[in-house]
């Protein structure tokens, strides 16, 4: 390939201790490293340049720059440190890792006609930089910590005399992502009128607010105000980021995200042994390790060996959720926490009620937690409700500043007030079409007649936009939106047919697209519109034909990703089969994901796709999962509804008897021990031959024991 001078930013990574092992040893752990030093490199963004030794090497920014290359970078370095940990405590060895950050102008390309790889004096000071860290340190240089400081938390600075330069060169210690669950950039311009909002925010330590809003009024960026906020008044404090994605009922998804994005990992054994020591031991609790299981669990994630896993699904719920207030007590003794949680319009219905549960149990201590959310969520016990309305005319003028870069003159904020009202959103974005369509000369910005053509509301004025961007971008942009307001750049490609990855890379630096969260599908990184609002303009370009034809494609793409992503991708999968217009499909899916979501413990997440199978046309086999999942729940009255649903005489005989059998021990349960007989005898009389015919009469057995019927109880045992 042809060479290209490329600003990277470098990273060396040294697992110390594998030098150590028995040489026998030394090979098959080097290797099992650095393959998950790899994965982390990847999943980032970044390409591993070469394993020399015990050190790795990687770089982000080339071949493809993604335009916060230094926070992807630290990122990686920090996950890197956090896997080396892992593996030393999965295998009973003593190993830690250390890594050093550079960035600046390199030469990238092949030499001799070798692979690409990055030469210059940034990558010389990058290993400089790595060779002074102590075990378990990441360093890095000035450059590097102010391209990143609203992304990474920096802990101190020294200046090191680095072998072979002449000049001391500053350096930063990284401790931990300042953000859990983005990489984003700095909020642009002053935010305006919301002054009152982030006081109140800010009053105490101890607080628990839901900020409400429409769609573009705000509640991001007084969230992202609120966290620069916190970490002005103390540098120590845990600030971290979660959303809830549409589309999927992740089990706590906003909280499931703040727990990877702050532990680094994604890997049940790694999140489990970083949550235990997370944990510690307390008197009088469960043992950490117990404890850190049930709170996996509660997120749906089931480690190997996870004691969770023996556990009913209302104590595990139990236990979770004081494992989770364990937590963030013992992370609050340390400094100040605030937990920001986002779009919990699509939150699981577990979600809430986590949140009322910290907020009871926290209230006091230096735990702050703030949700954001759409109008129509009831309300959360213990949370003060925030309601974003409109803003004055001194706020539009405000805003039409910094959108314009000037002042806009008395007819421009008029036309604005006029057109937007008091939104926020609506208003900047109304000021940059008007800017960029010739309407507003000179400075003070006045408007110079008014256009012929008004977008039709906001979303006439997205797609505007959309319309103004290359037709490249804007094709990849249409085809994003057909997978989701977050997407997967190899899942669009697959769905359209071709590469994206350079167009969405393009819409991503003009601002359209941002990172994701920080779990990826099947070791994909994850993308998403940088608002709700864009995704939805795009998508509305679509015909409706050719919607579902996307759909179809997107959900072929997800199905292909079950065996590496799980169900996860099974229900995104399921979601898309249903908008192609084959409920019939999507109805099989949903139940493969409940029944995938039923073995792993994780009830809520089974129920909720048990639901949707039903809505989709599932029929008894739905009902039958459902009533499962209550029942495990503890929610016997539901549970004994849907077993009605399922048991009908239509059902296929293997449907109706497990419905029935779950009728049985949810009666028997309850102490209906009569009608739990009645049930079973149905149950034995309407099963096939076989190991389900015994499990039926068995059940039958257990109902007249309680009934003290013993005879009969013995016969229906010796049957079985």
């Amino acid at each position: 390939m042809a060479q290209e001078r490329r600003v990277v930013c470098v990273v060396f990574a040294q697992a110390l201790g594998l030098t150590e092992l028995p040489e026998a040893e030394r090979a098959a752990a080097t290797d099992a490293l650095f393959l998950r030093f790899r994965g982390v490199v990847e999943r980032h963004g970044g390409t591993v340049d070469k394993f020399i030794g015990d050190v790795a090497m990687s770089v982000f920014g080339a071949p493809v720059s993604r335009g916060n290359d230094e926070a992807r970078a630290m990122r990686a370095a920090l996950e890197m440190r956090g896997e080396a940990r892992a593996f030393s405590e999965e295998r009973g060895l003593a190993l830690d890792c250390r890594a050093g950050a550079n960035t600046g102008e390199v030469l990238w390309g092949g030499i001799g006609g070798d692979r690409a790889t990055a030469t210059g004096d940034v990558v010389n000071v990058a290993r400089r930089v790595m060779e002074a860290a102590a075990p378990g340190e990441i360093l890095a240089t000035a450059a590097v910590e102010e391209r990143t400081r609203r992304d990474i938390a920096w802990s101190g600075t020294e200046q090191l005399k680095l072998r072979g330069r002449e000049q001391p060169v500053d350096v930063f210690t990284a401790s931990r992502p300042a953000e859990p669950g983005t990489v984003s950039a700095p909020p642009q311009g002053p935010m305006v009128g919301r002054a009152a909002e982030l006081a109140a925010l800010l009053a105490s330590p101890s607080a628990f607010f839901v900020v409400e809003g429409s769609a573009g009024s705000g509640k991001s960026r007084l969230l992202a105000e609120y966290r620069r906020a916190v970490r002005e008044r103390d540098p120590r404090a845990f600030v971290a980021t979660g959303r809830a994605v549409e589309g999927a009922p992740a089990p706590l998804g906003p909280f499931a995200d703040v727990l990877r994005s702050a532990a680094g990992t994604s890997d049940p054994a790694a999140l489990a042994g970083w949550l235990a020591s997370e944990l510690g031991d307390v008197p009088g609790a469960p043992d950490a390790r117990f404890a850190a299981d049930a709170l996996l669990a509660s997120t749906g994630v089931a480690p190997a060996g996870s004691r969770a896993a023996e556990l009913s699904a209302d104590r595990v719920e139990a236990e979770a959720r004081a494992a989770w207030a364990r937590w963030l007590r013992a992370r609050a003794q340390a400094a100040p926490v605030a937990l920001c949680l986002e779009d919990l319009q699509e939150a699981d219905e577990g979600t809430p009620g986590l949140m009322a549960h910290l907020a009871r149990e926290l209230a006091g201590e230096r735990v702050a937690i703030v949700g954001a959310t759409r109008p129509g969520p009831a309300e959360v016990a213990g949370y003060r409700r925030l309601v974003l309305g409109d803003l004055g005319q001194a706020e539009t003028v405000a805003i039409a500043a910094a959108a314009l870069g000037r002042r806009p003159g008395p007819r421009l904020t008029a036309f604005l007030r006029e057109q937007a009202g008091g939104h926020p959103f609506y208003v900047a974005e109304l000021a940059r079409w008007l800017d960029a369509s010739g309407h507003t000369p000179g400075d003070p910005a006045e408007l110079a007649g008014a256009p012929a053509r008004l977008p039709d509301g906001l979303h006439g004025l997205l797609v505007a936009r959309l319309d103004a961007e290359p037709e490249e971008e804007k094709e990849a942009l249409k085809g994003a939106s057909v997978v989701g307001r977050a997407f997967w750049v190899p899942v669009v490609t697959e769905t359209l047919g071709r590469d994206v990855a350079r167009p969405i890379e393009e819409a991503r630096a003009r601002g359209l697209v941002t990172a994701g969260g920080p779990a990826p599908l099947a070791g994909d990184p994850e993308l998403a519109f940088a608002h709700a609002l864009l995704r939805d303009a795009a998508y509305a370009l679509l015909p409706r034909r050719e919607r579902a034809r996307l759909h179809a494609a997107a959900a072929a793409a997800l199905d292909a990703r079950e065996a590496a992503a799980g169900r996860r991708a099974v229900e995104l999968a399921a979601r898309h089969h249903e908008a192609a217009g084959h409920p019939g499909t999507a109805a099989r899916r949903w139940l493969r994901a409940a029944d995938l979501a039923f073995r792993e413990q994780s009830m809520a997440e089974s129920l909720a796709c048990a639901r949707e199978a039903a809505r989709a046309g599932g029929g008894p086999e739905a009902h039958a999962q459902a009533a499962s999942c209550l029942m495990a729940l503890s929610r016997f009255p539901e549970a004994l509804e849907e077993t009605v649903l399922a048991a009908v005489p239509e059902a296929p005989p293997e449907v109706r008897t497990r419905a029935l059998m779950t009728r049985a021990s949810t009666l028997e349960r309850t102490a209906r021990y009569a009608e739990a007989a009645d049930a079973a005898t149905q149950a034995y009389e309407a099963a096939p031959t076989g190991v389900l015919r015994a499990e039926a009469v068995w059940n039958q057995g257990n109902a007249f024991f309680r009934l003290d019927r013993l005879q009969e109880a013995q016969e229906a045992y010796d049957r079985a």
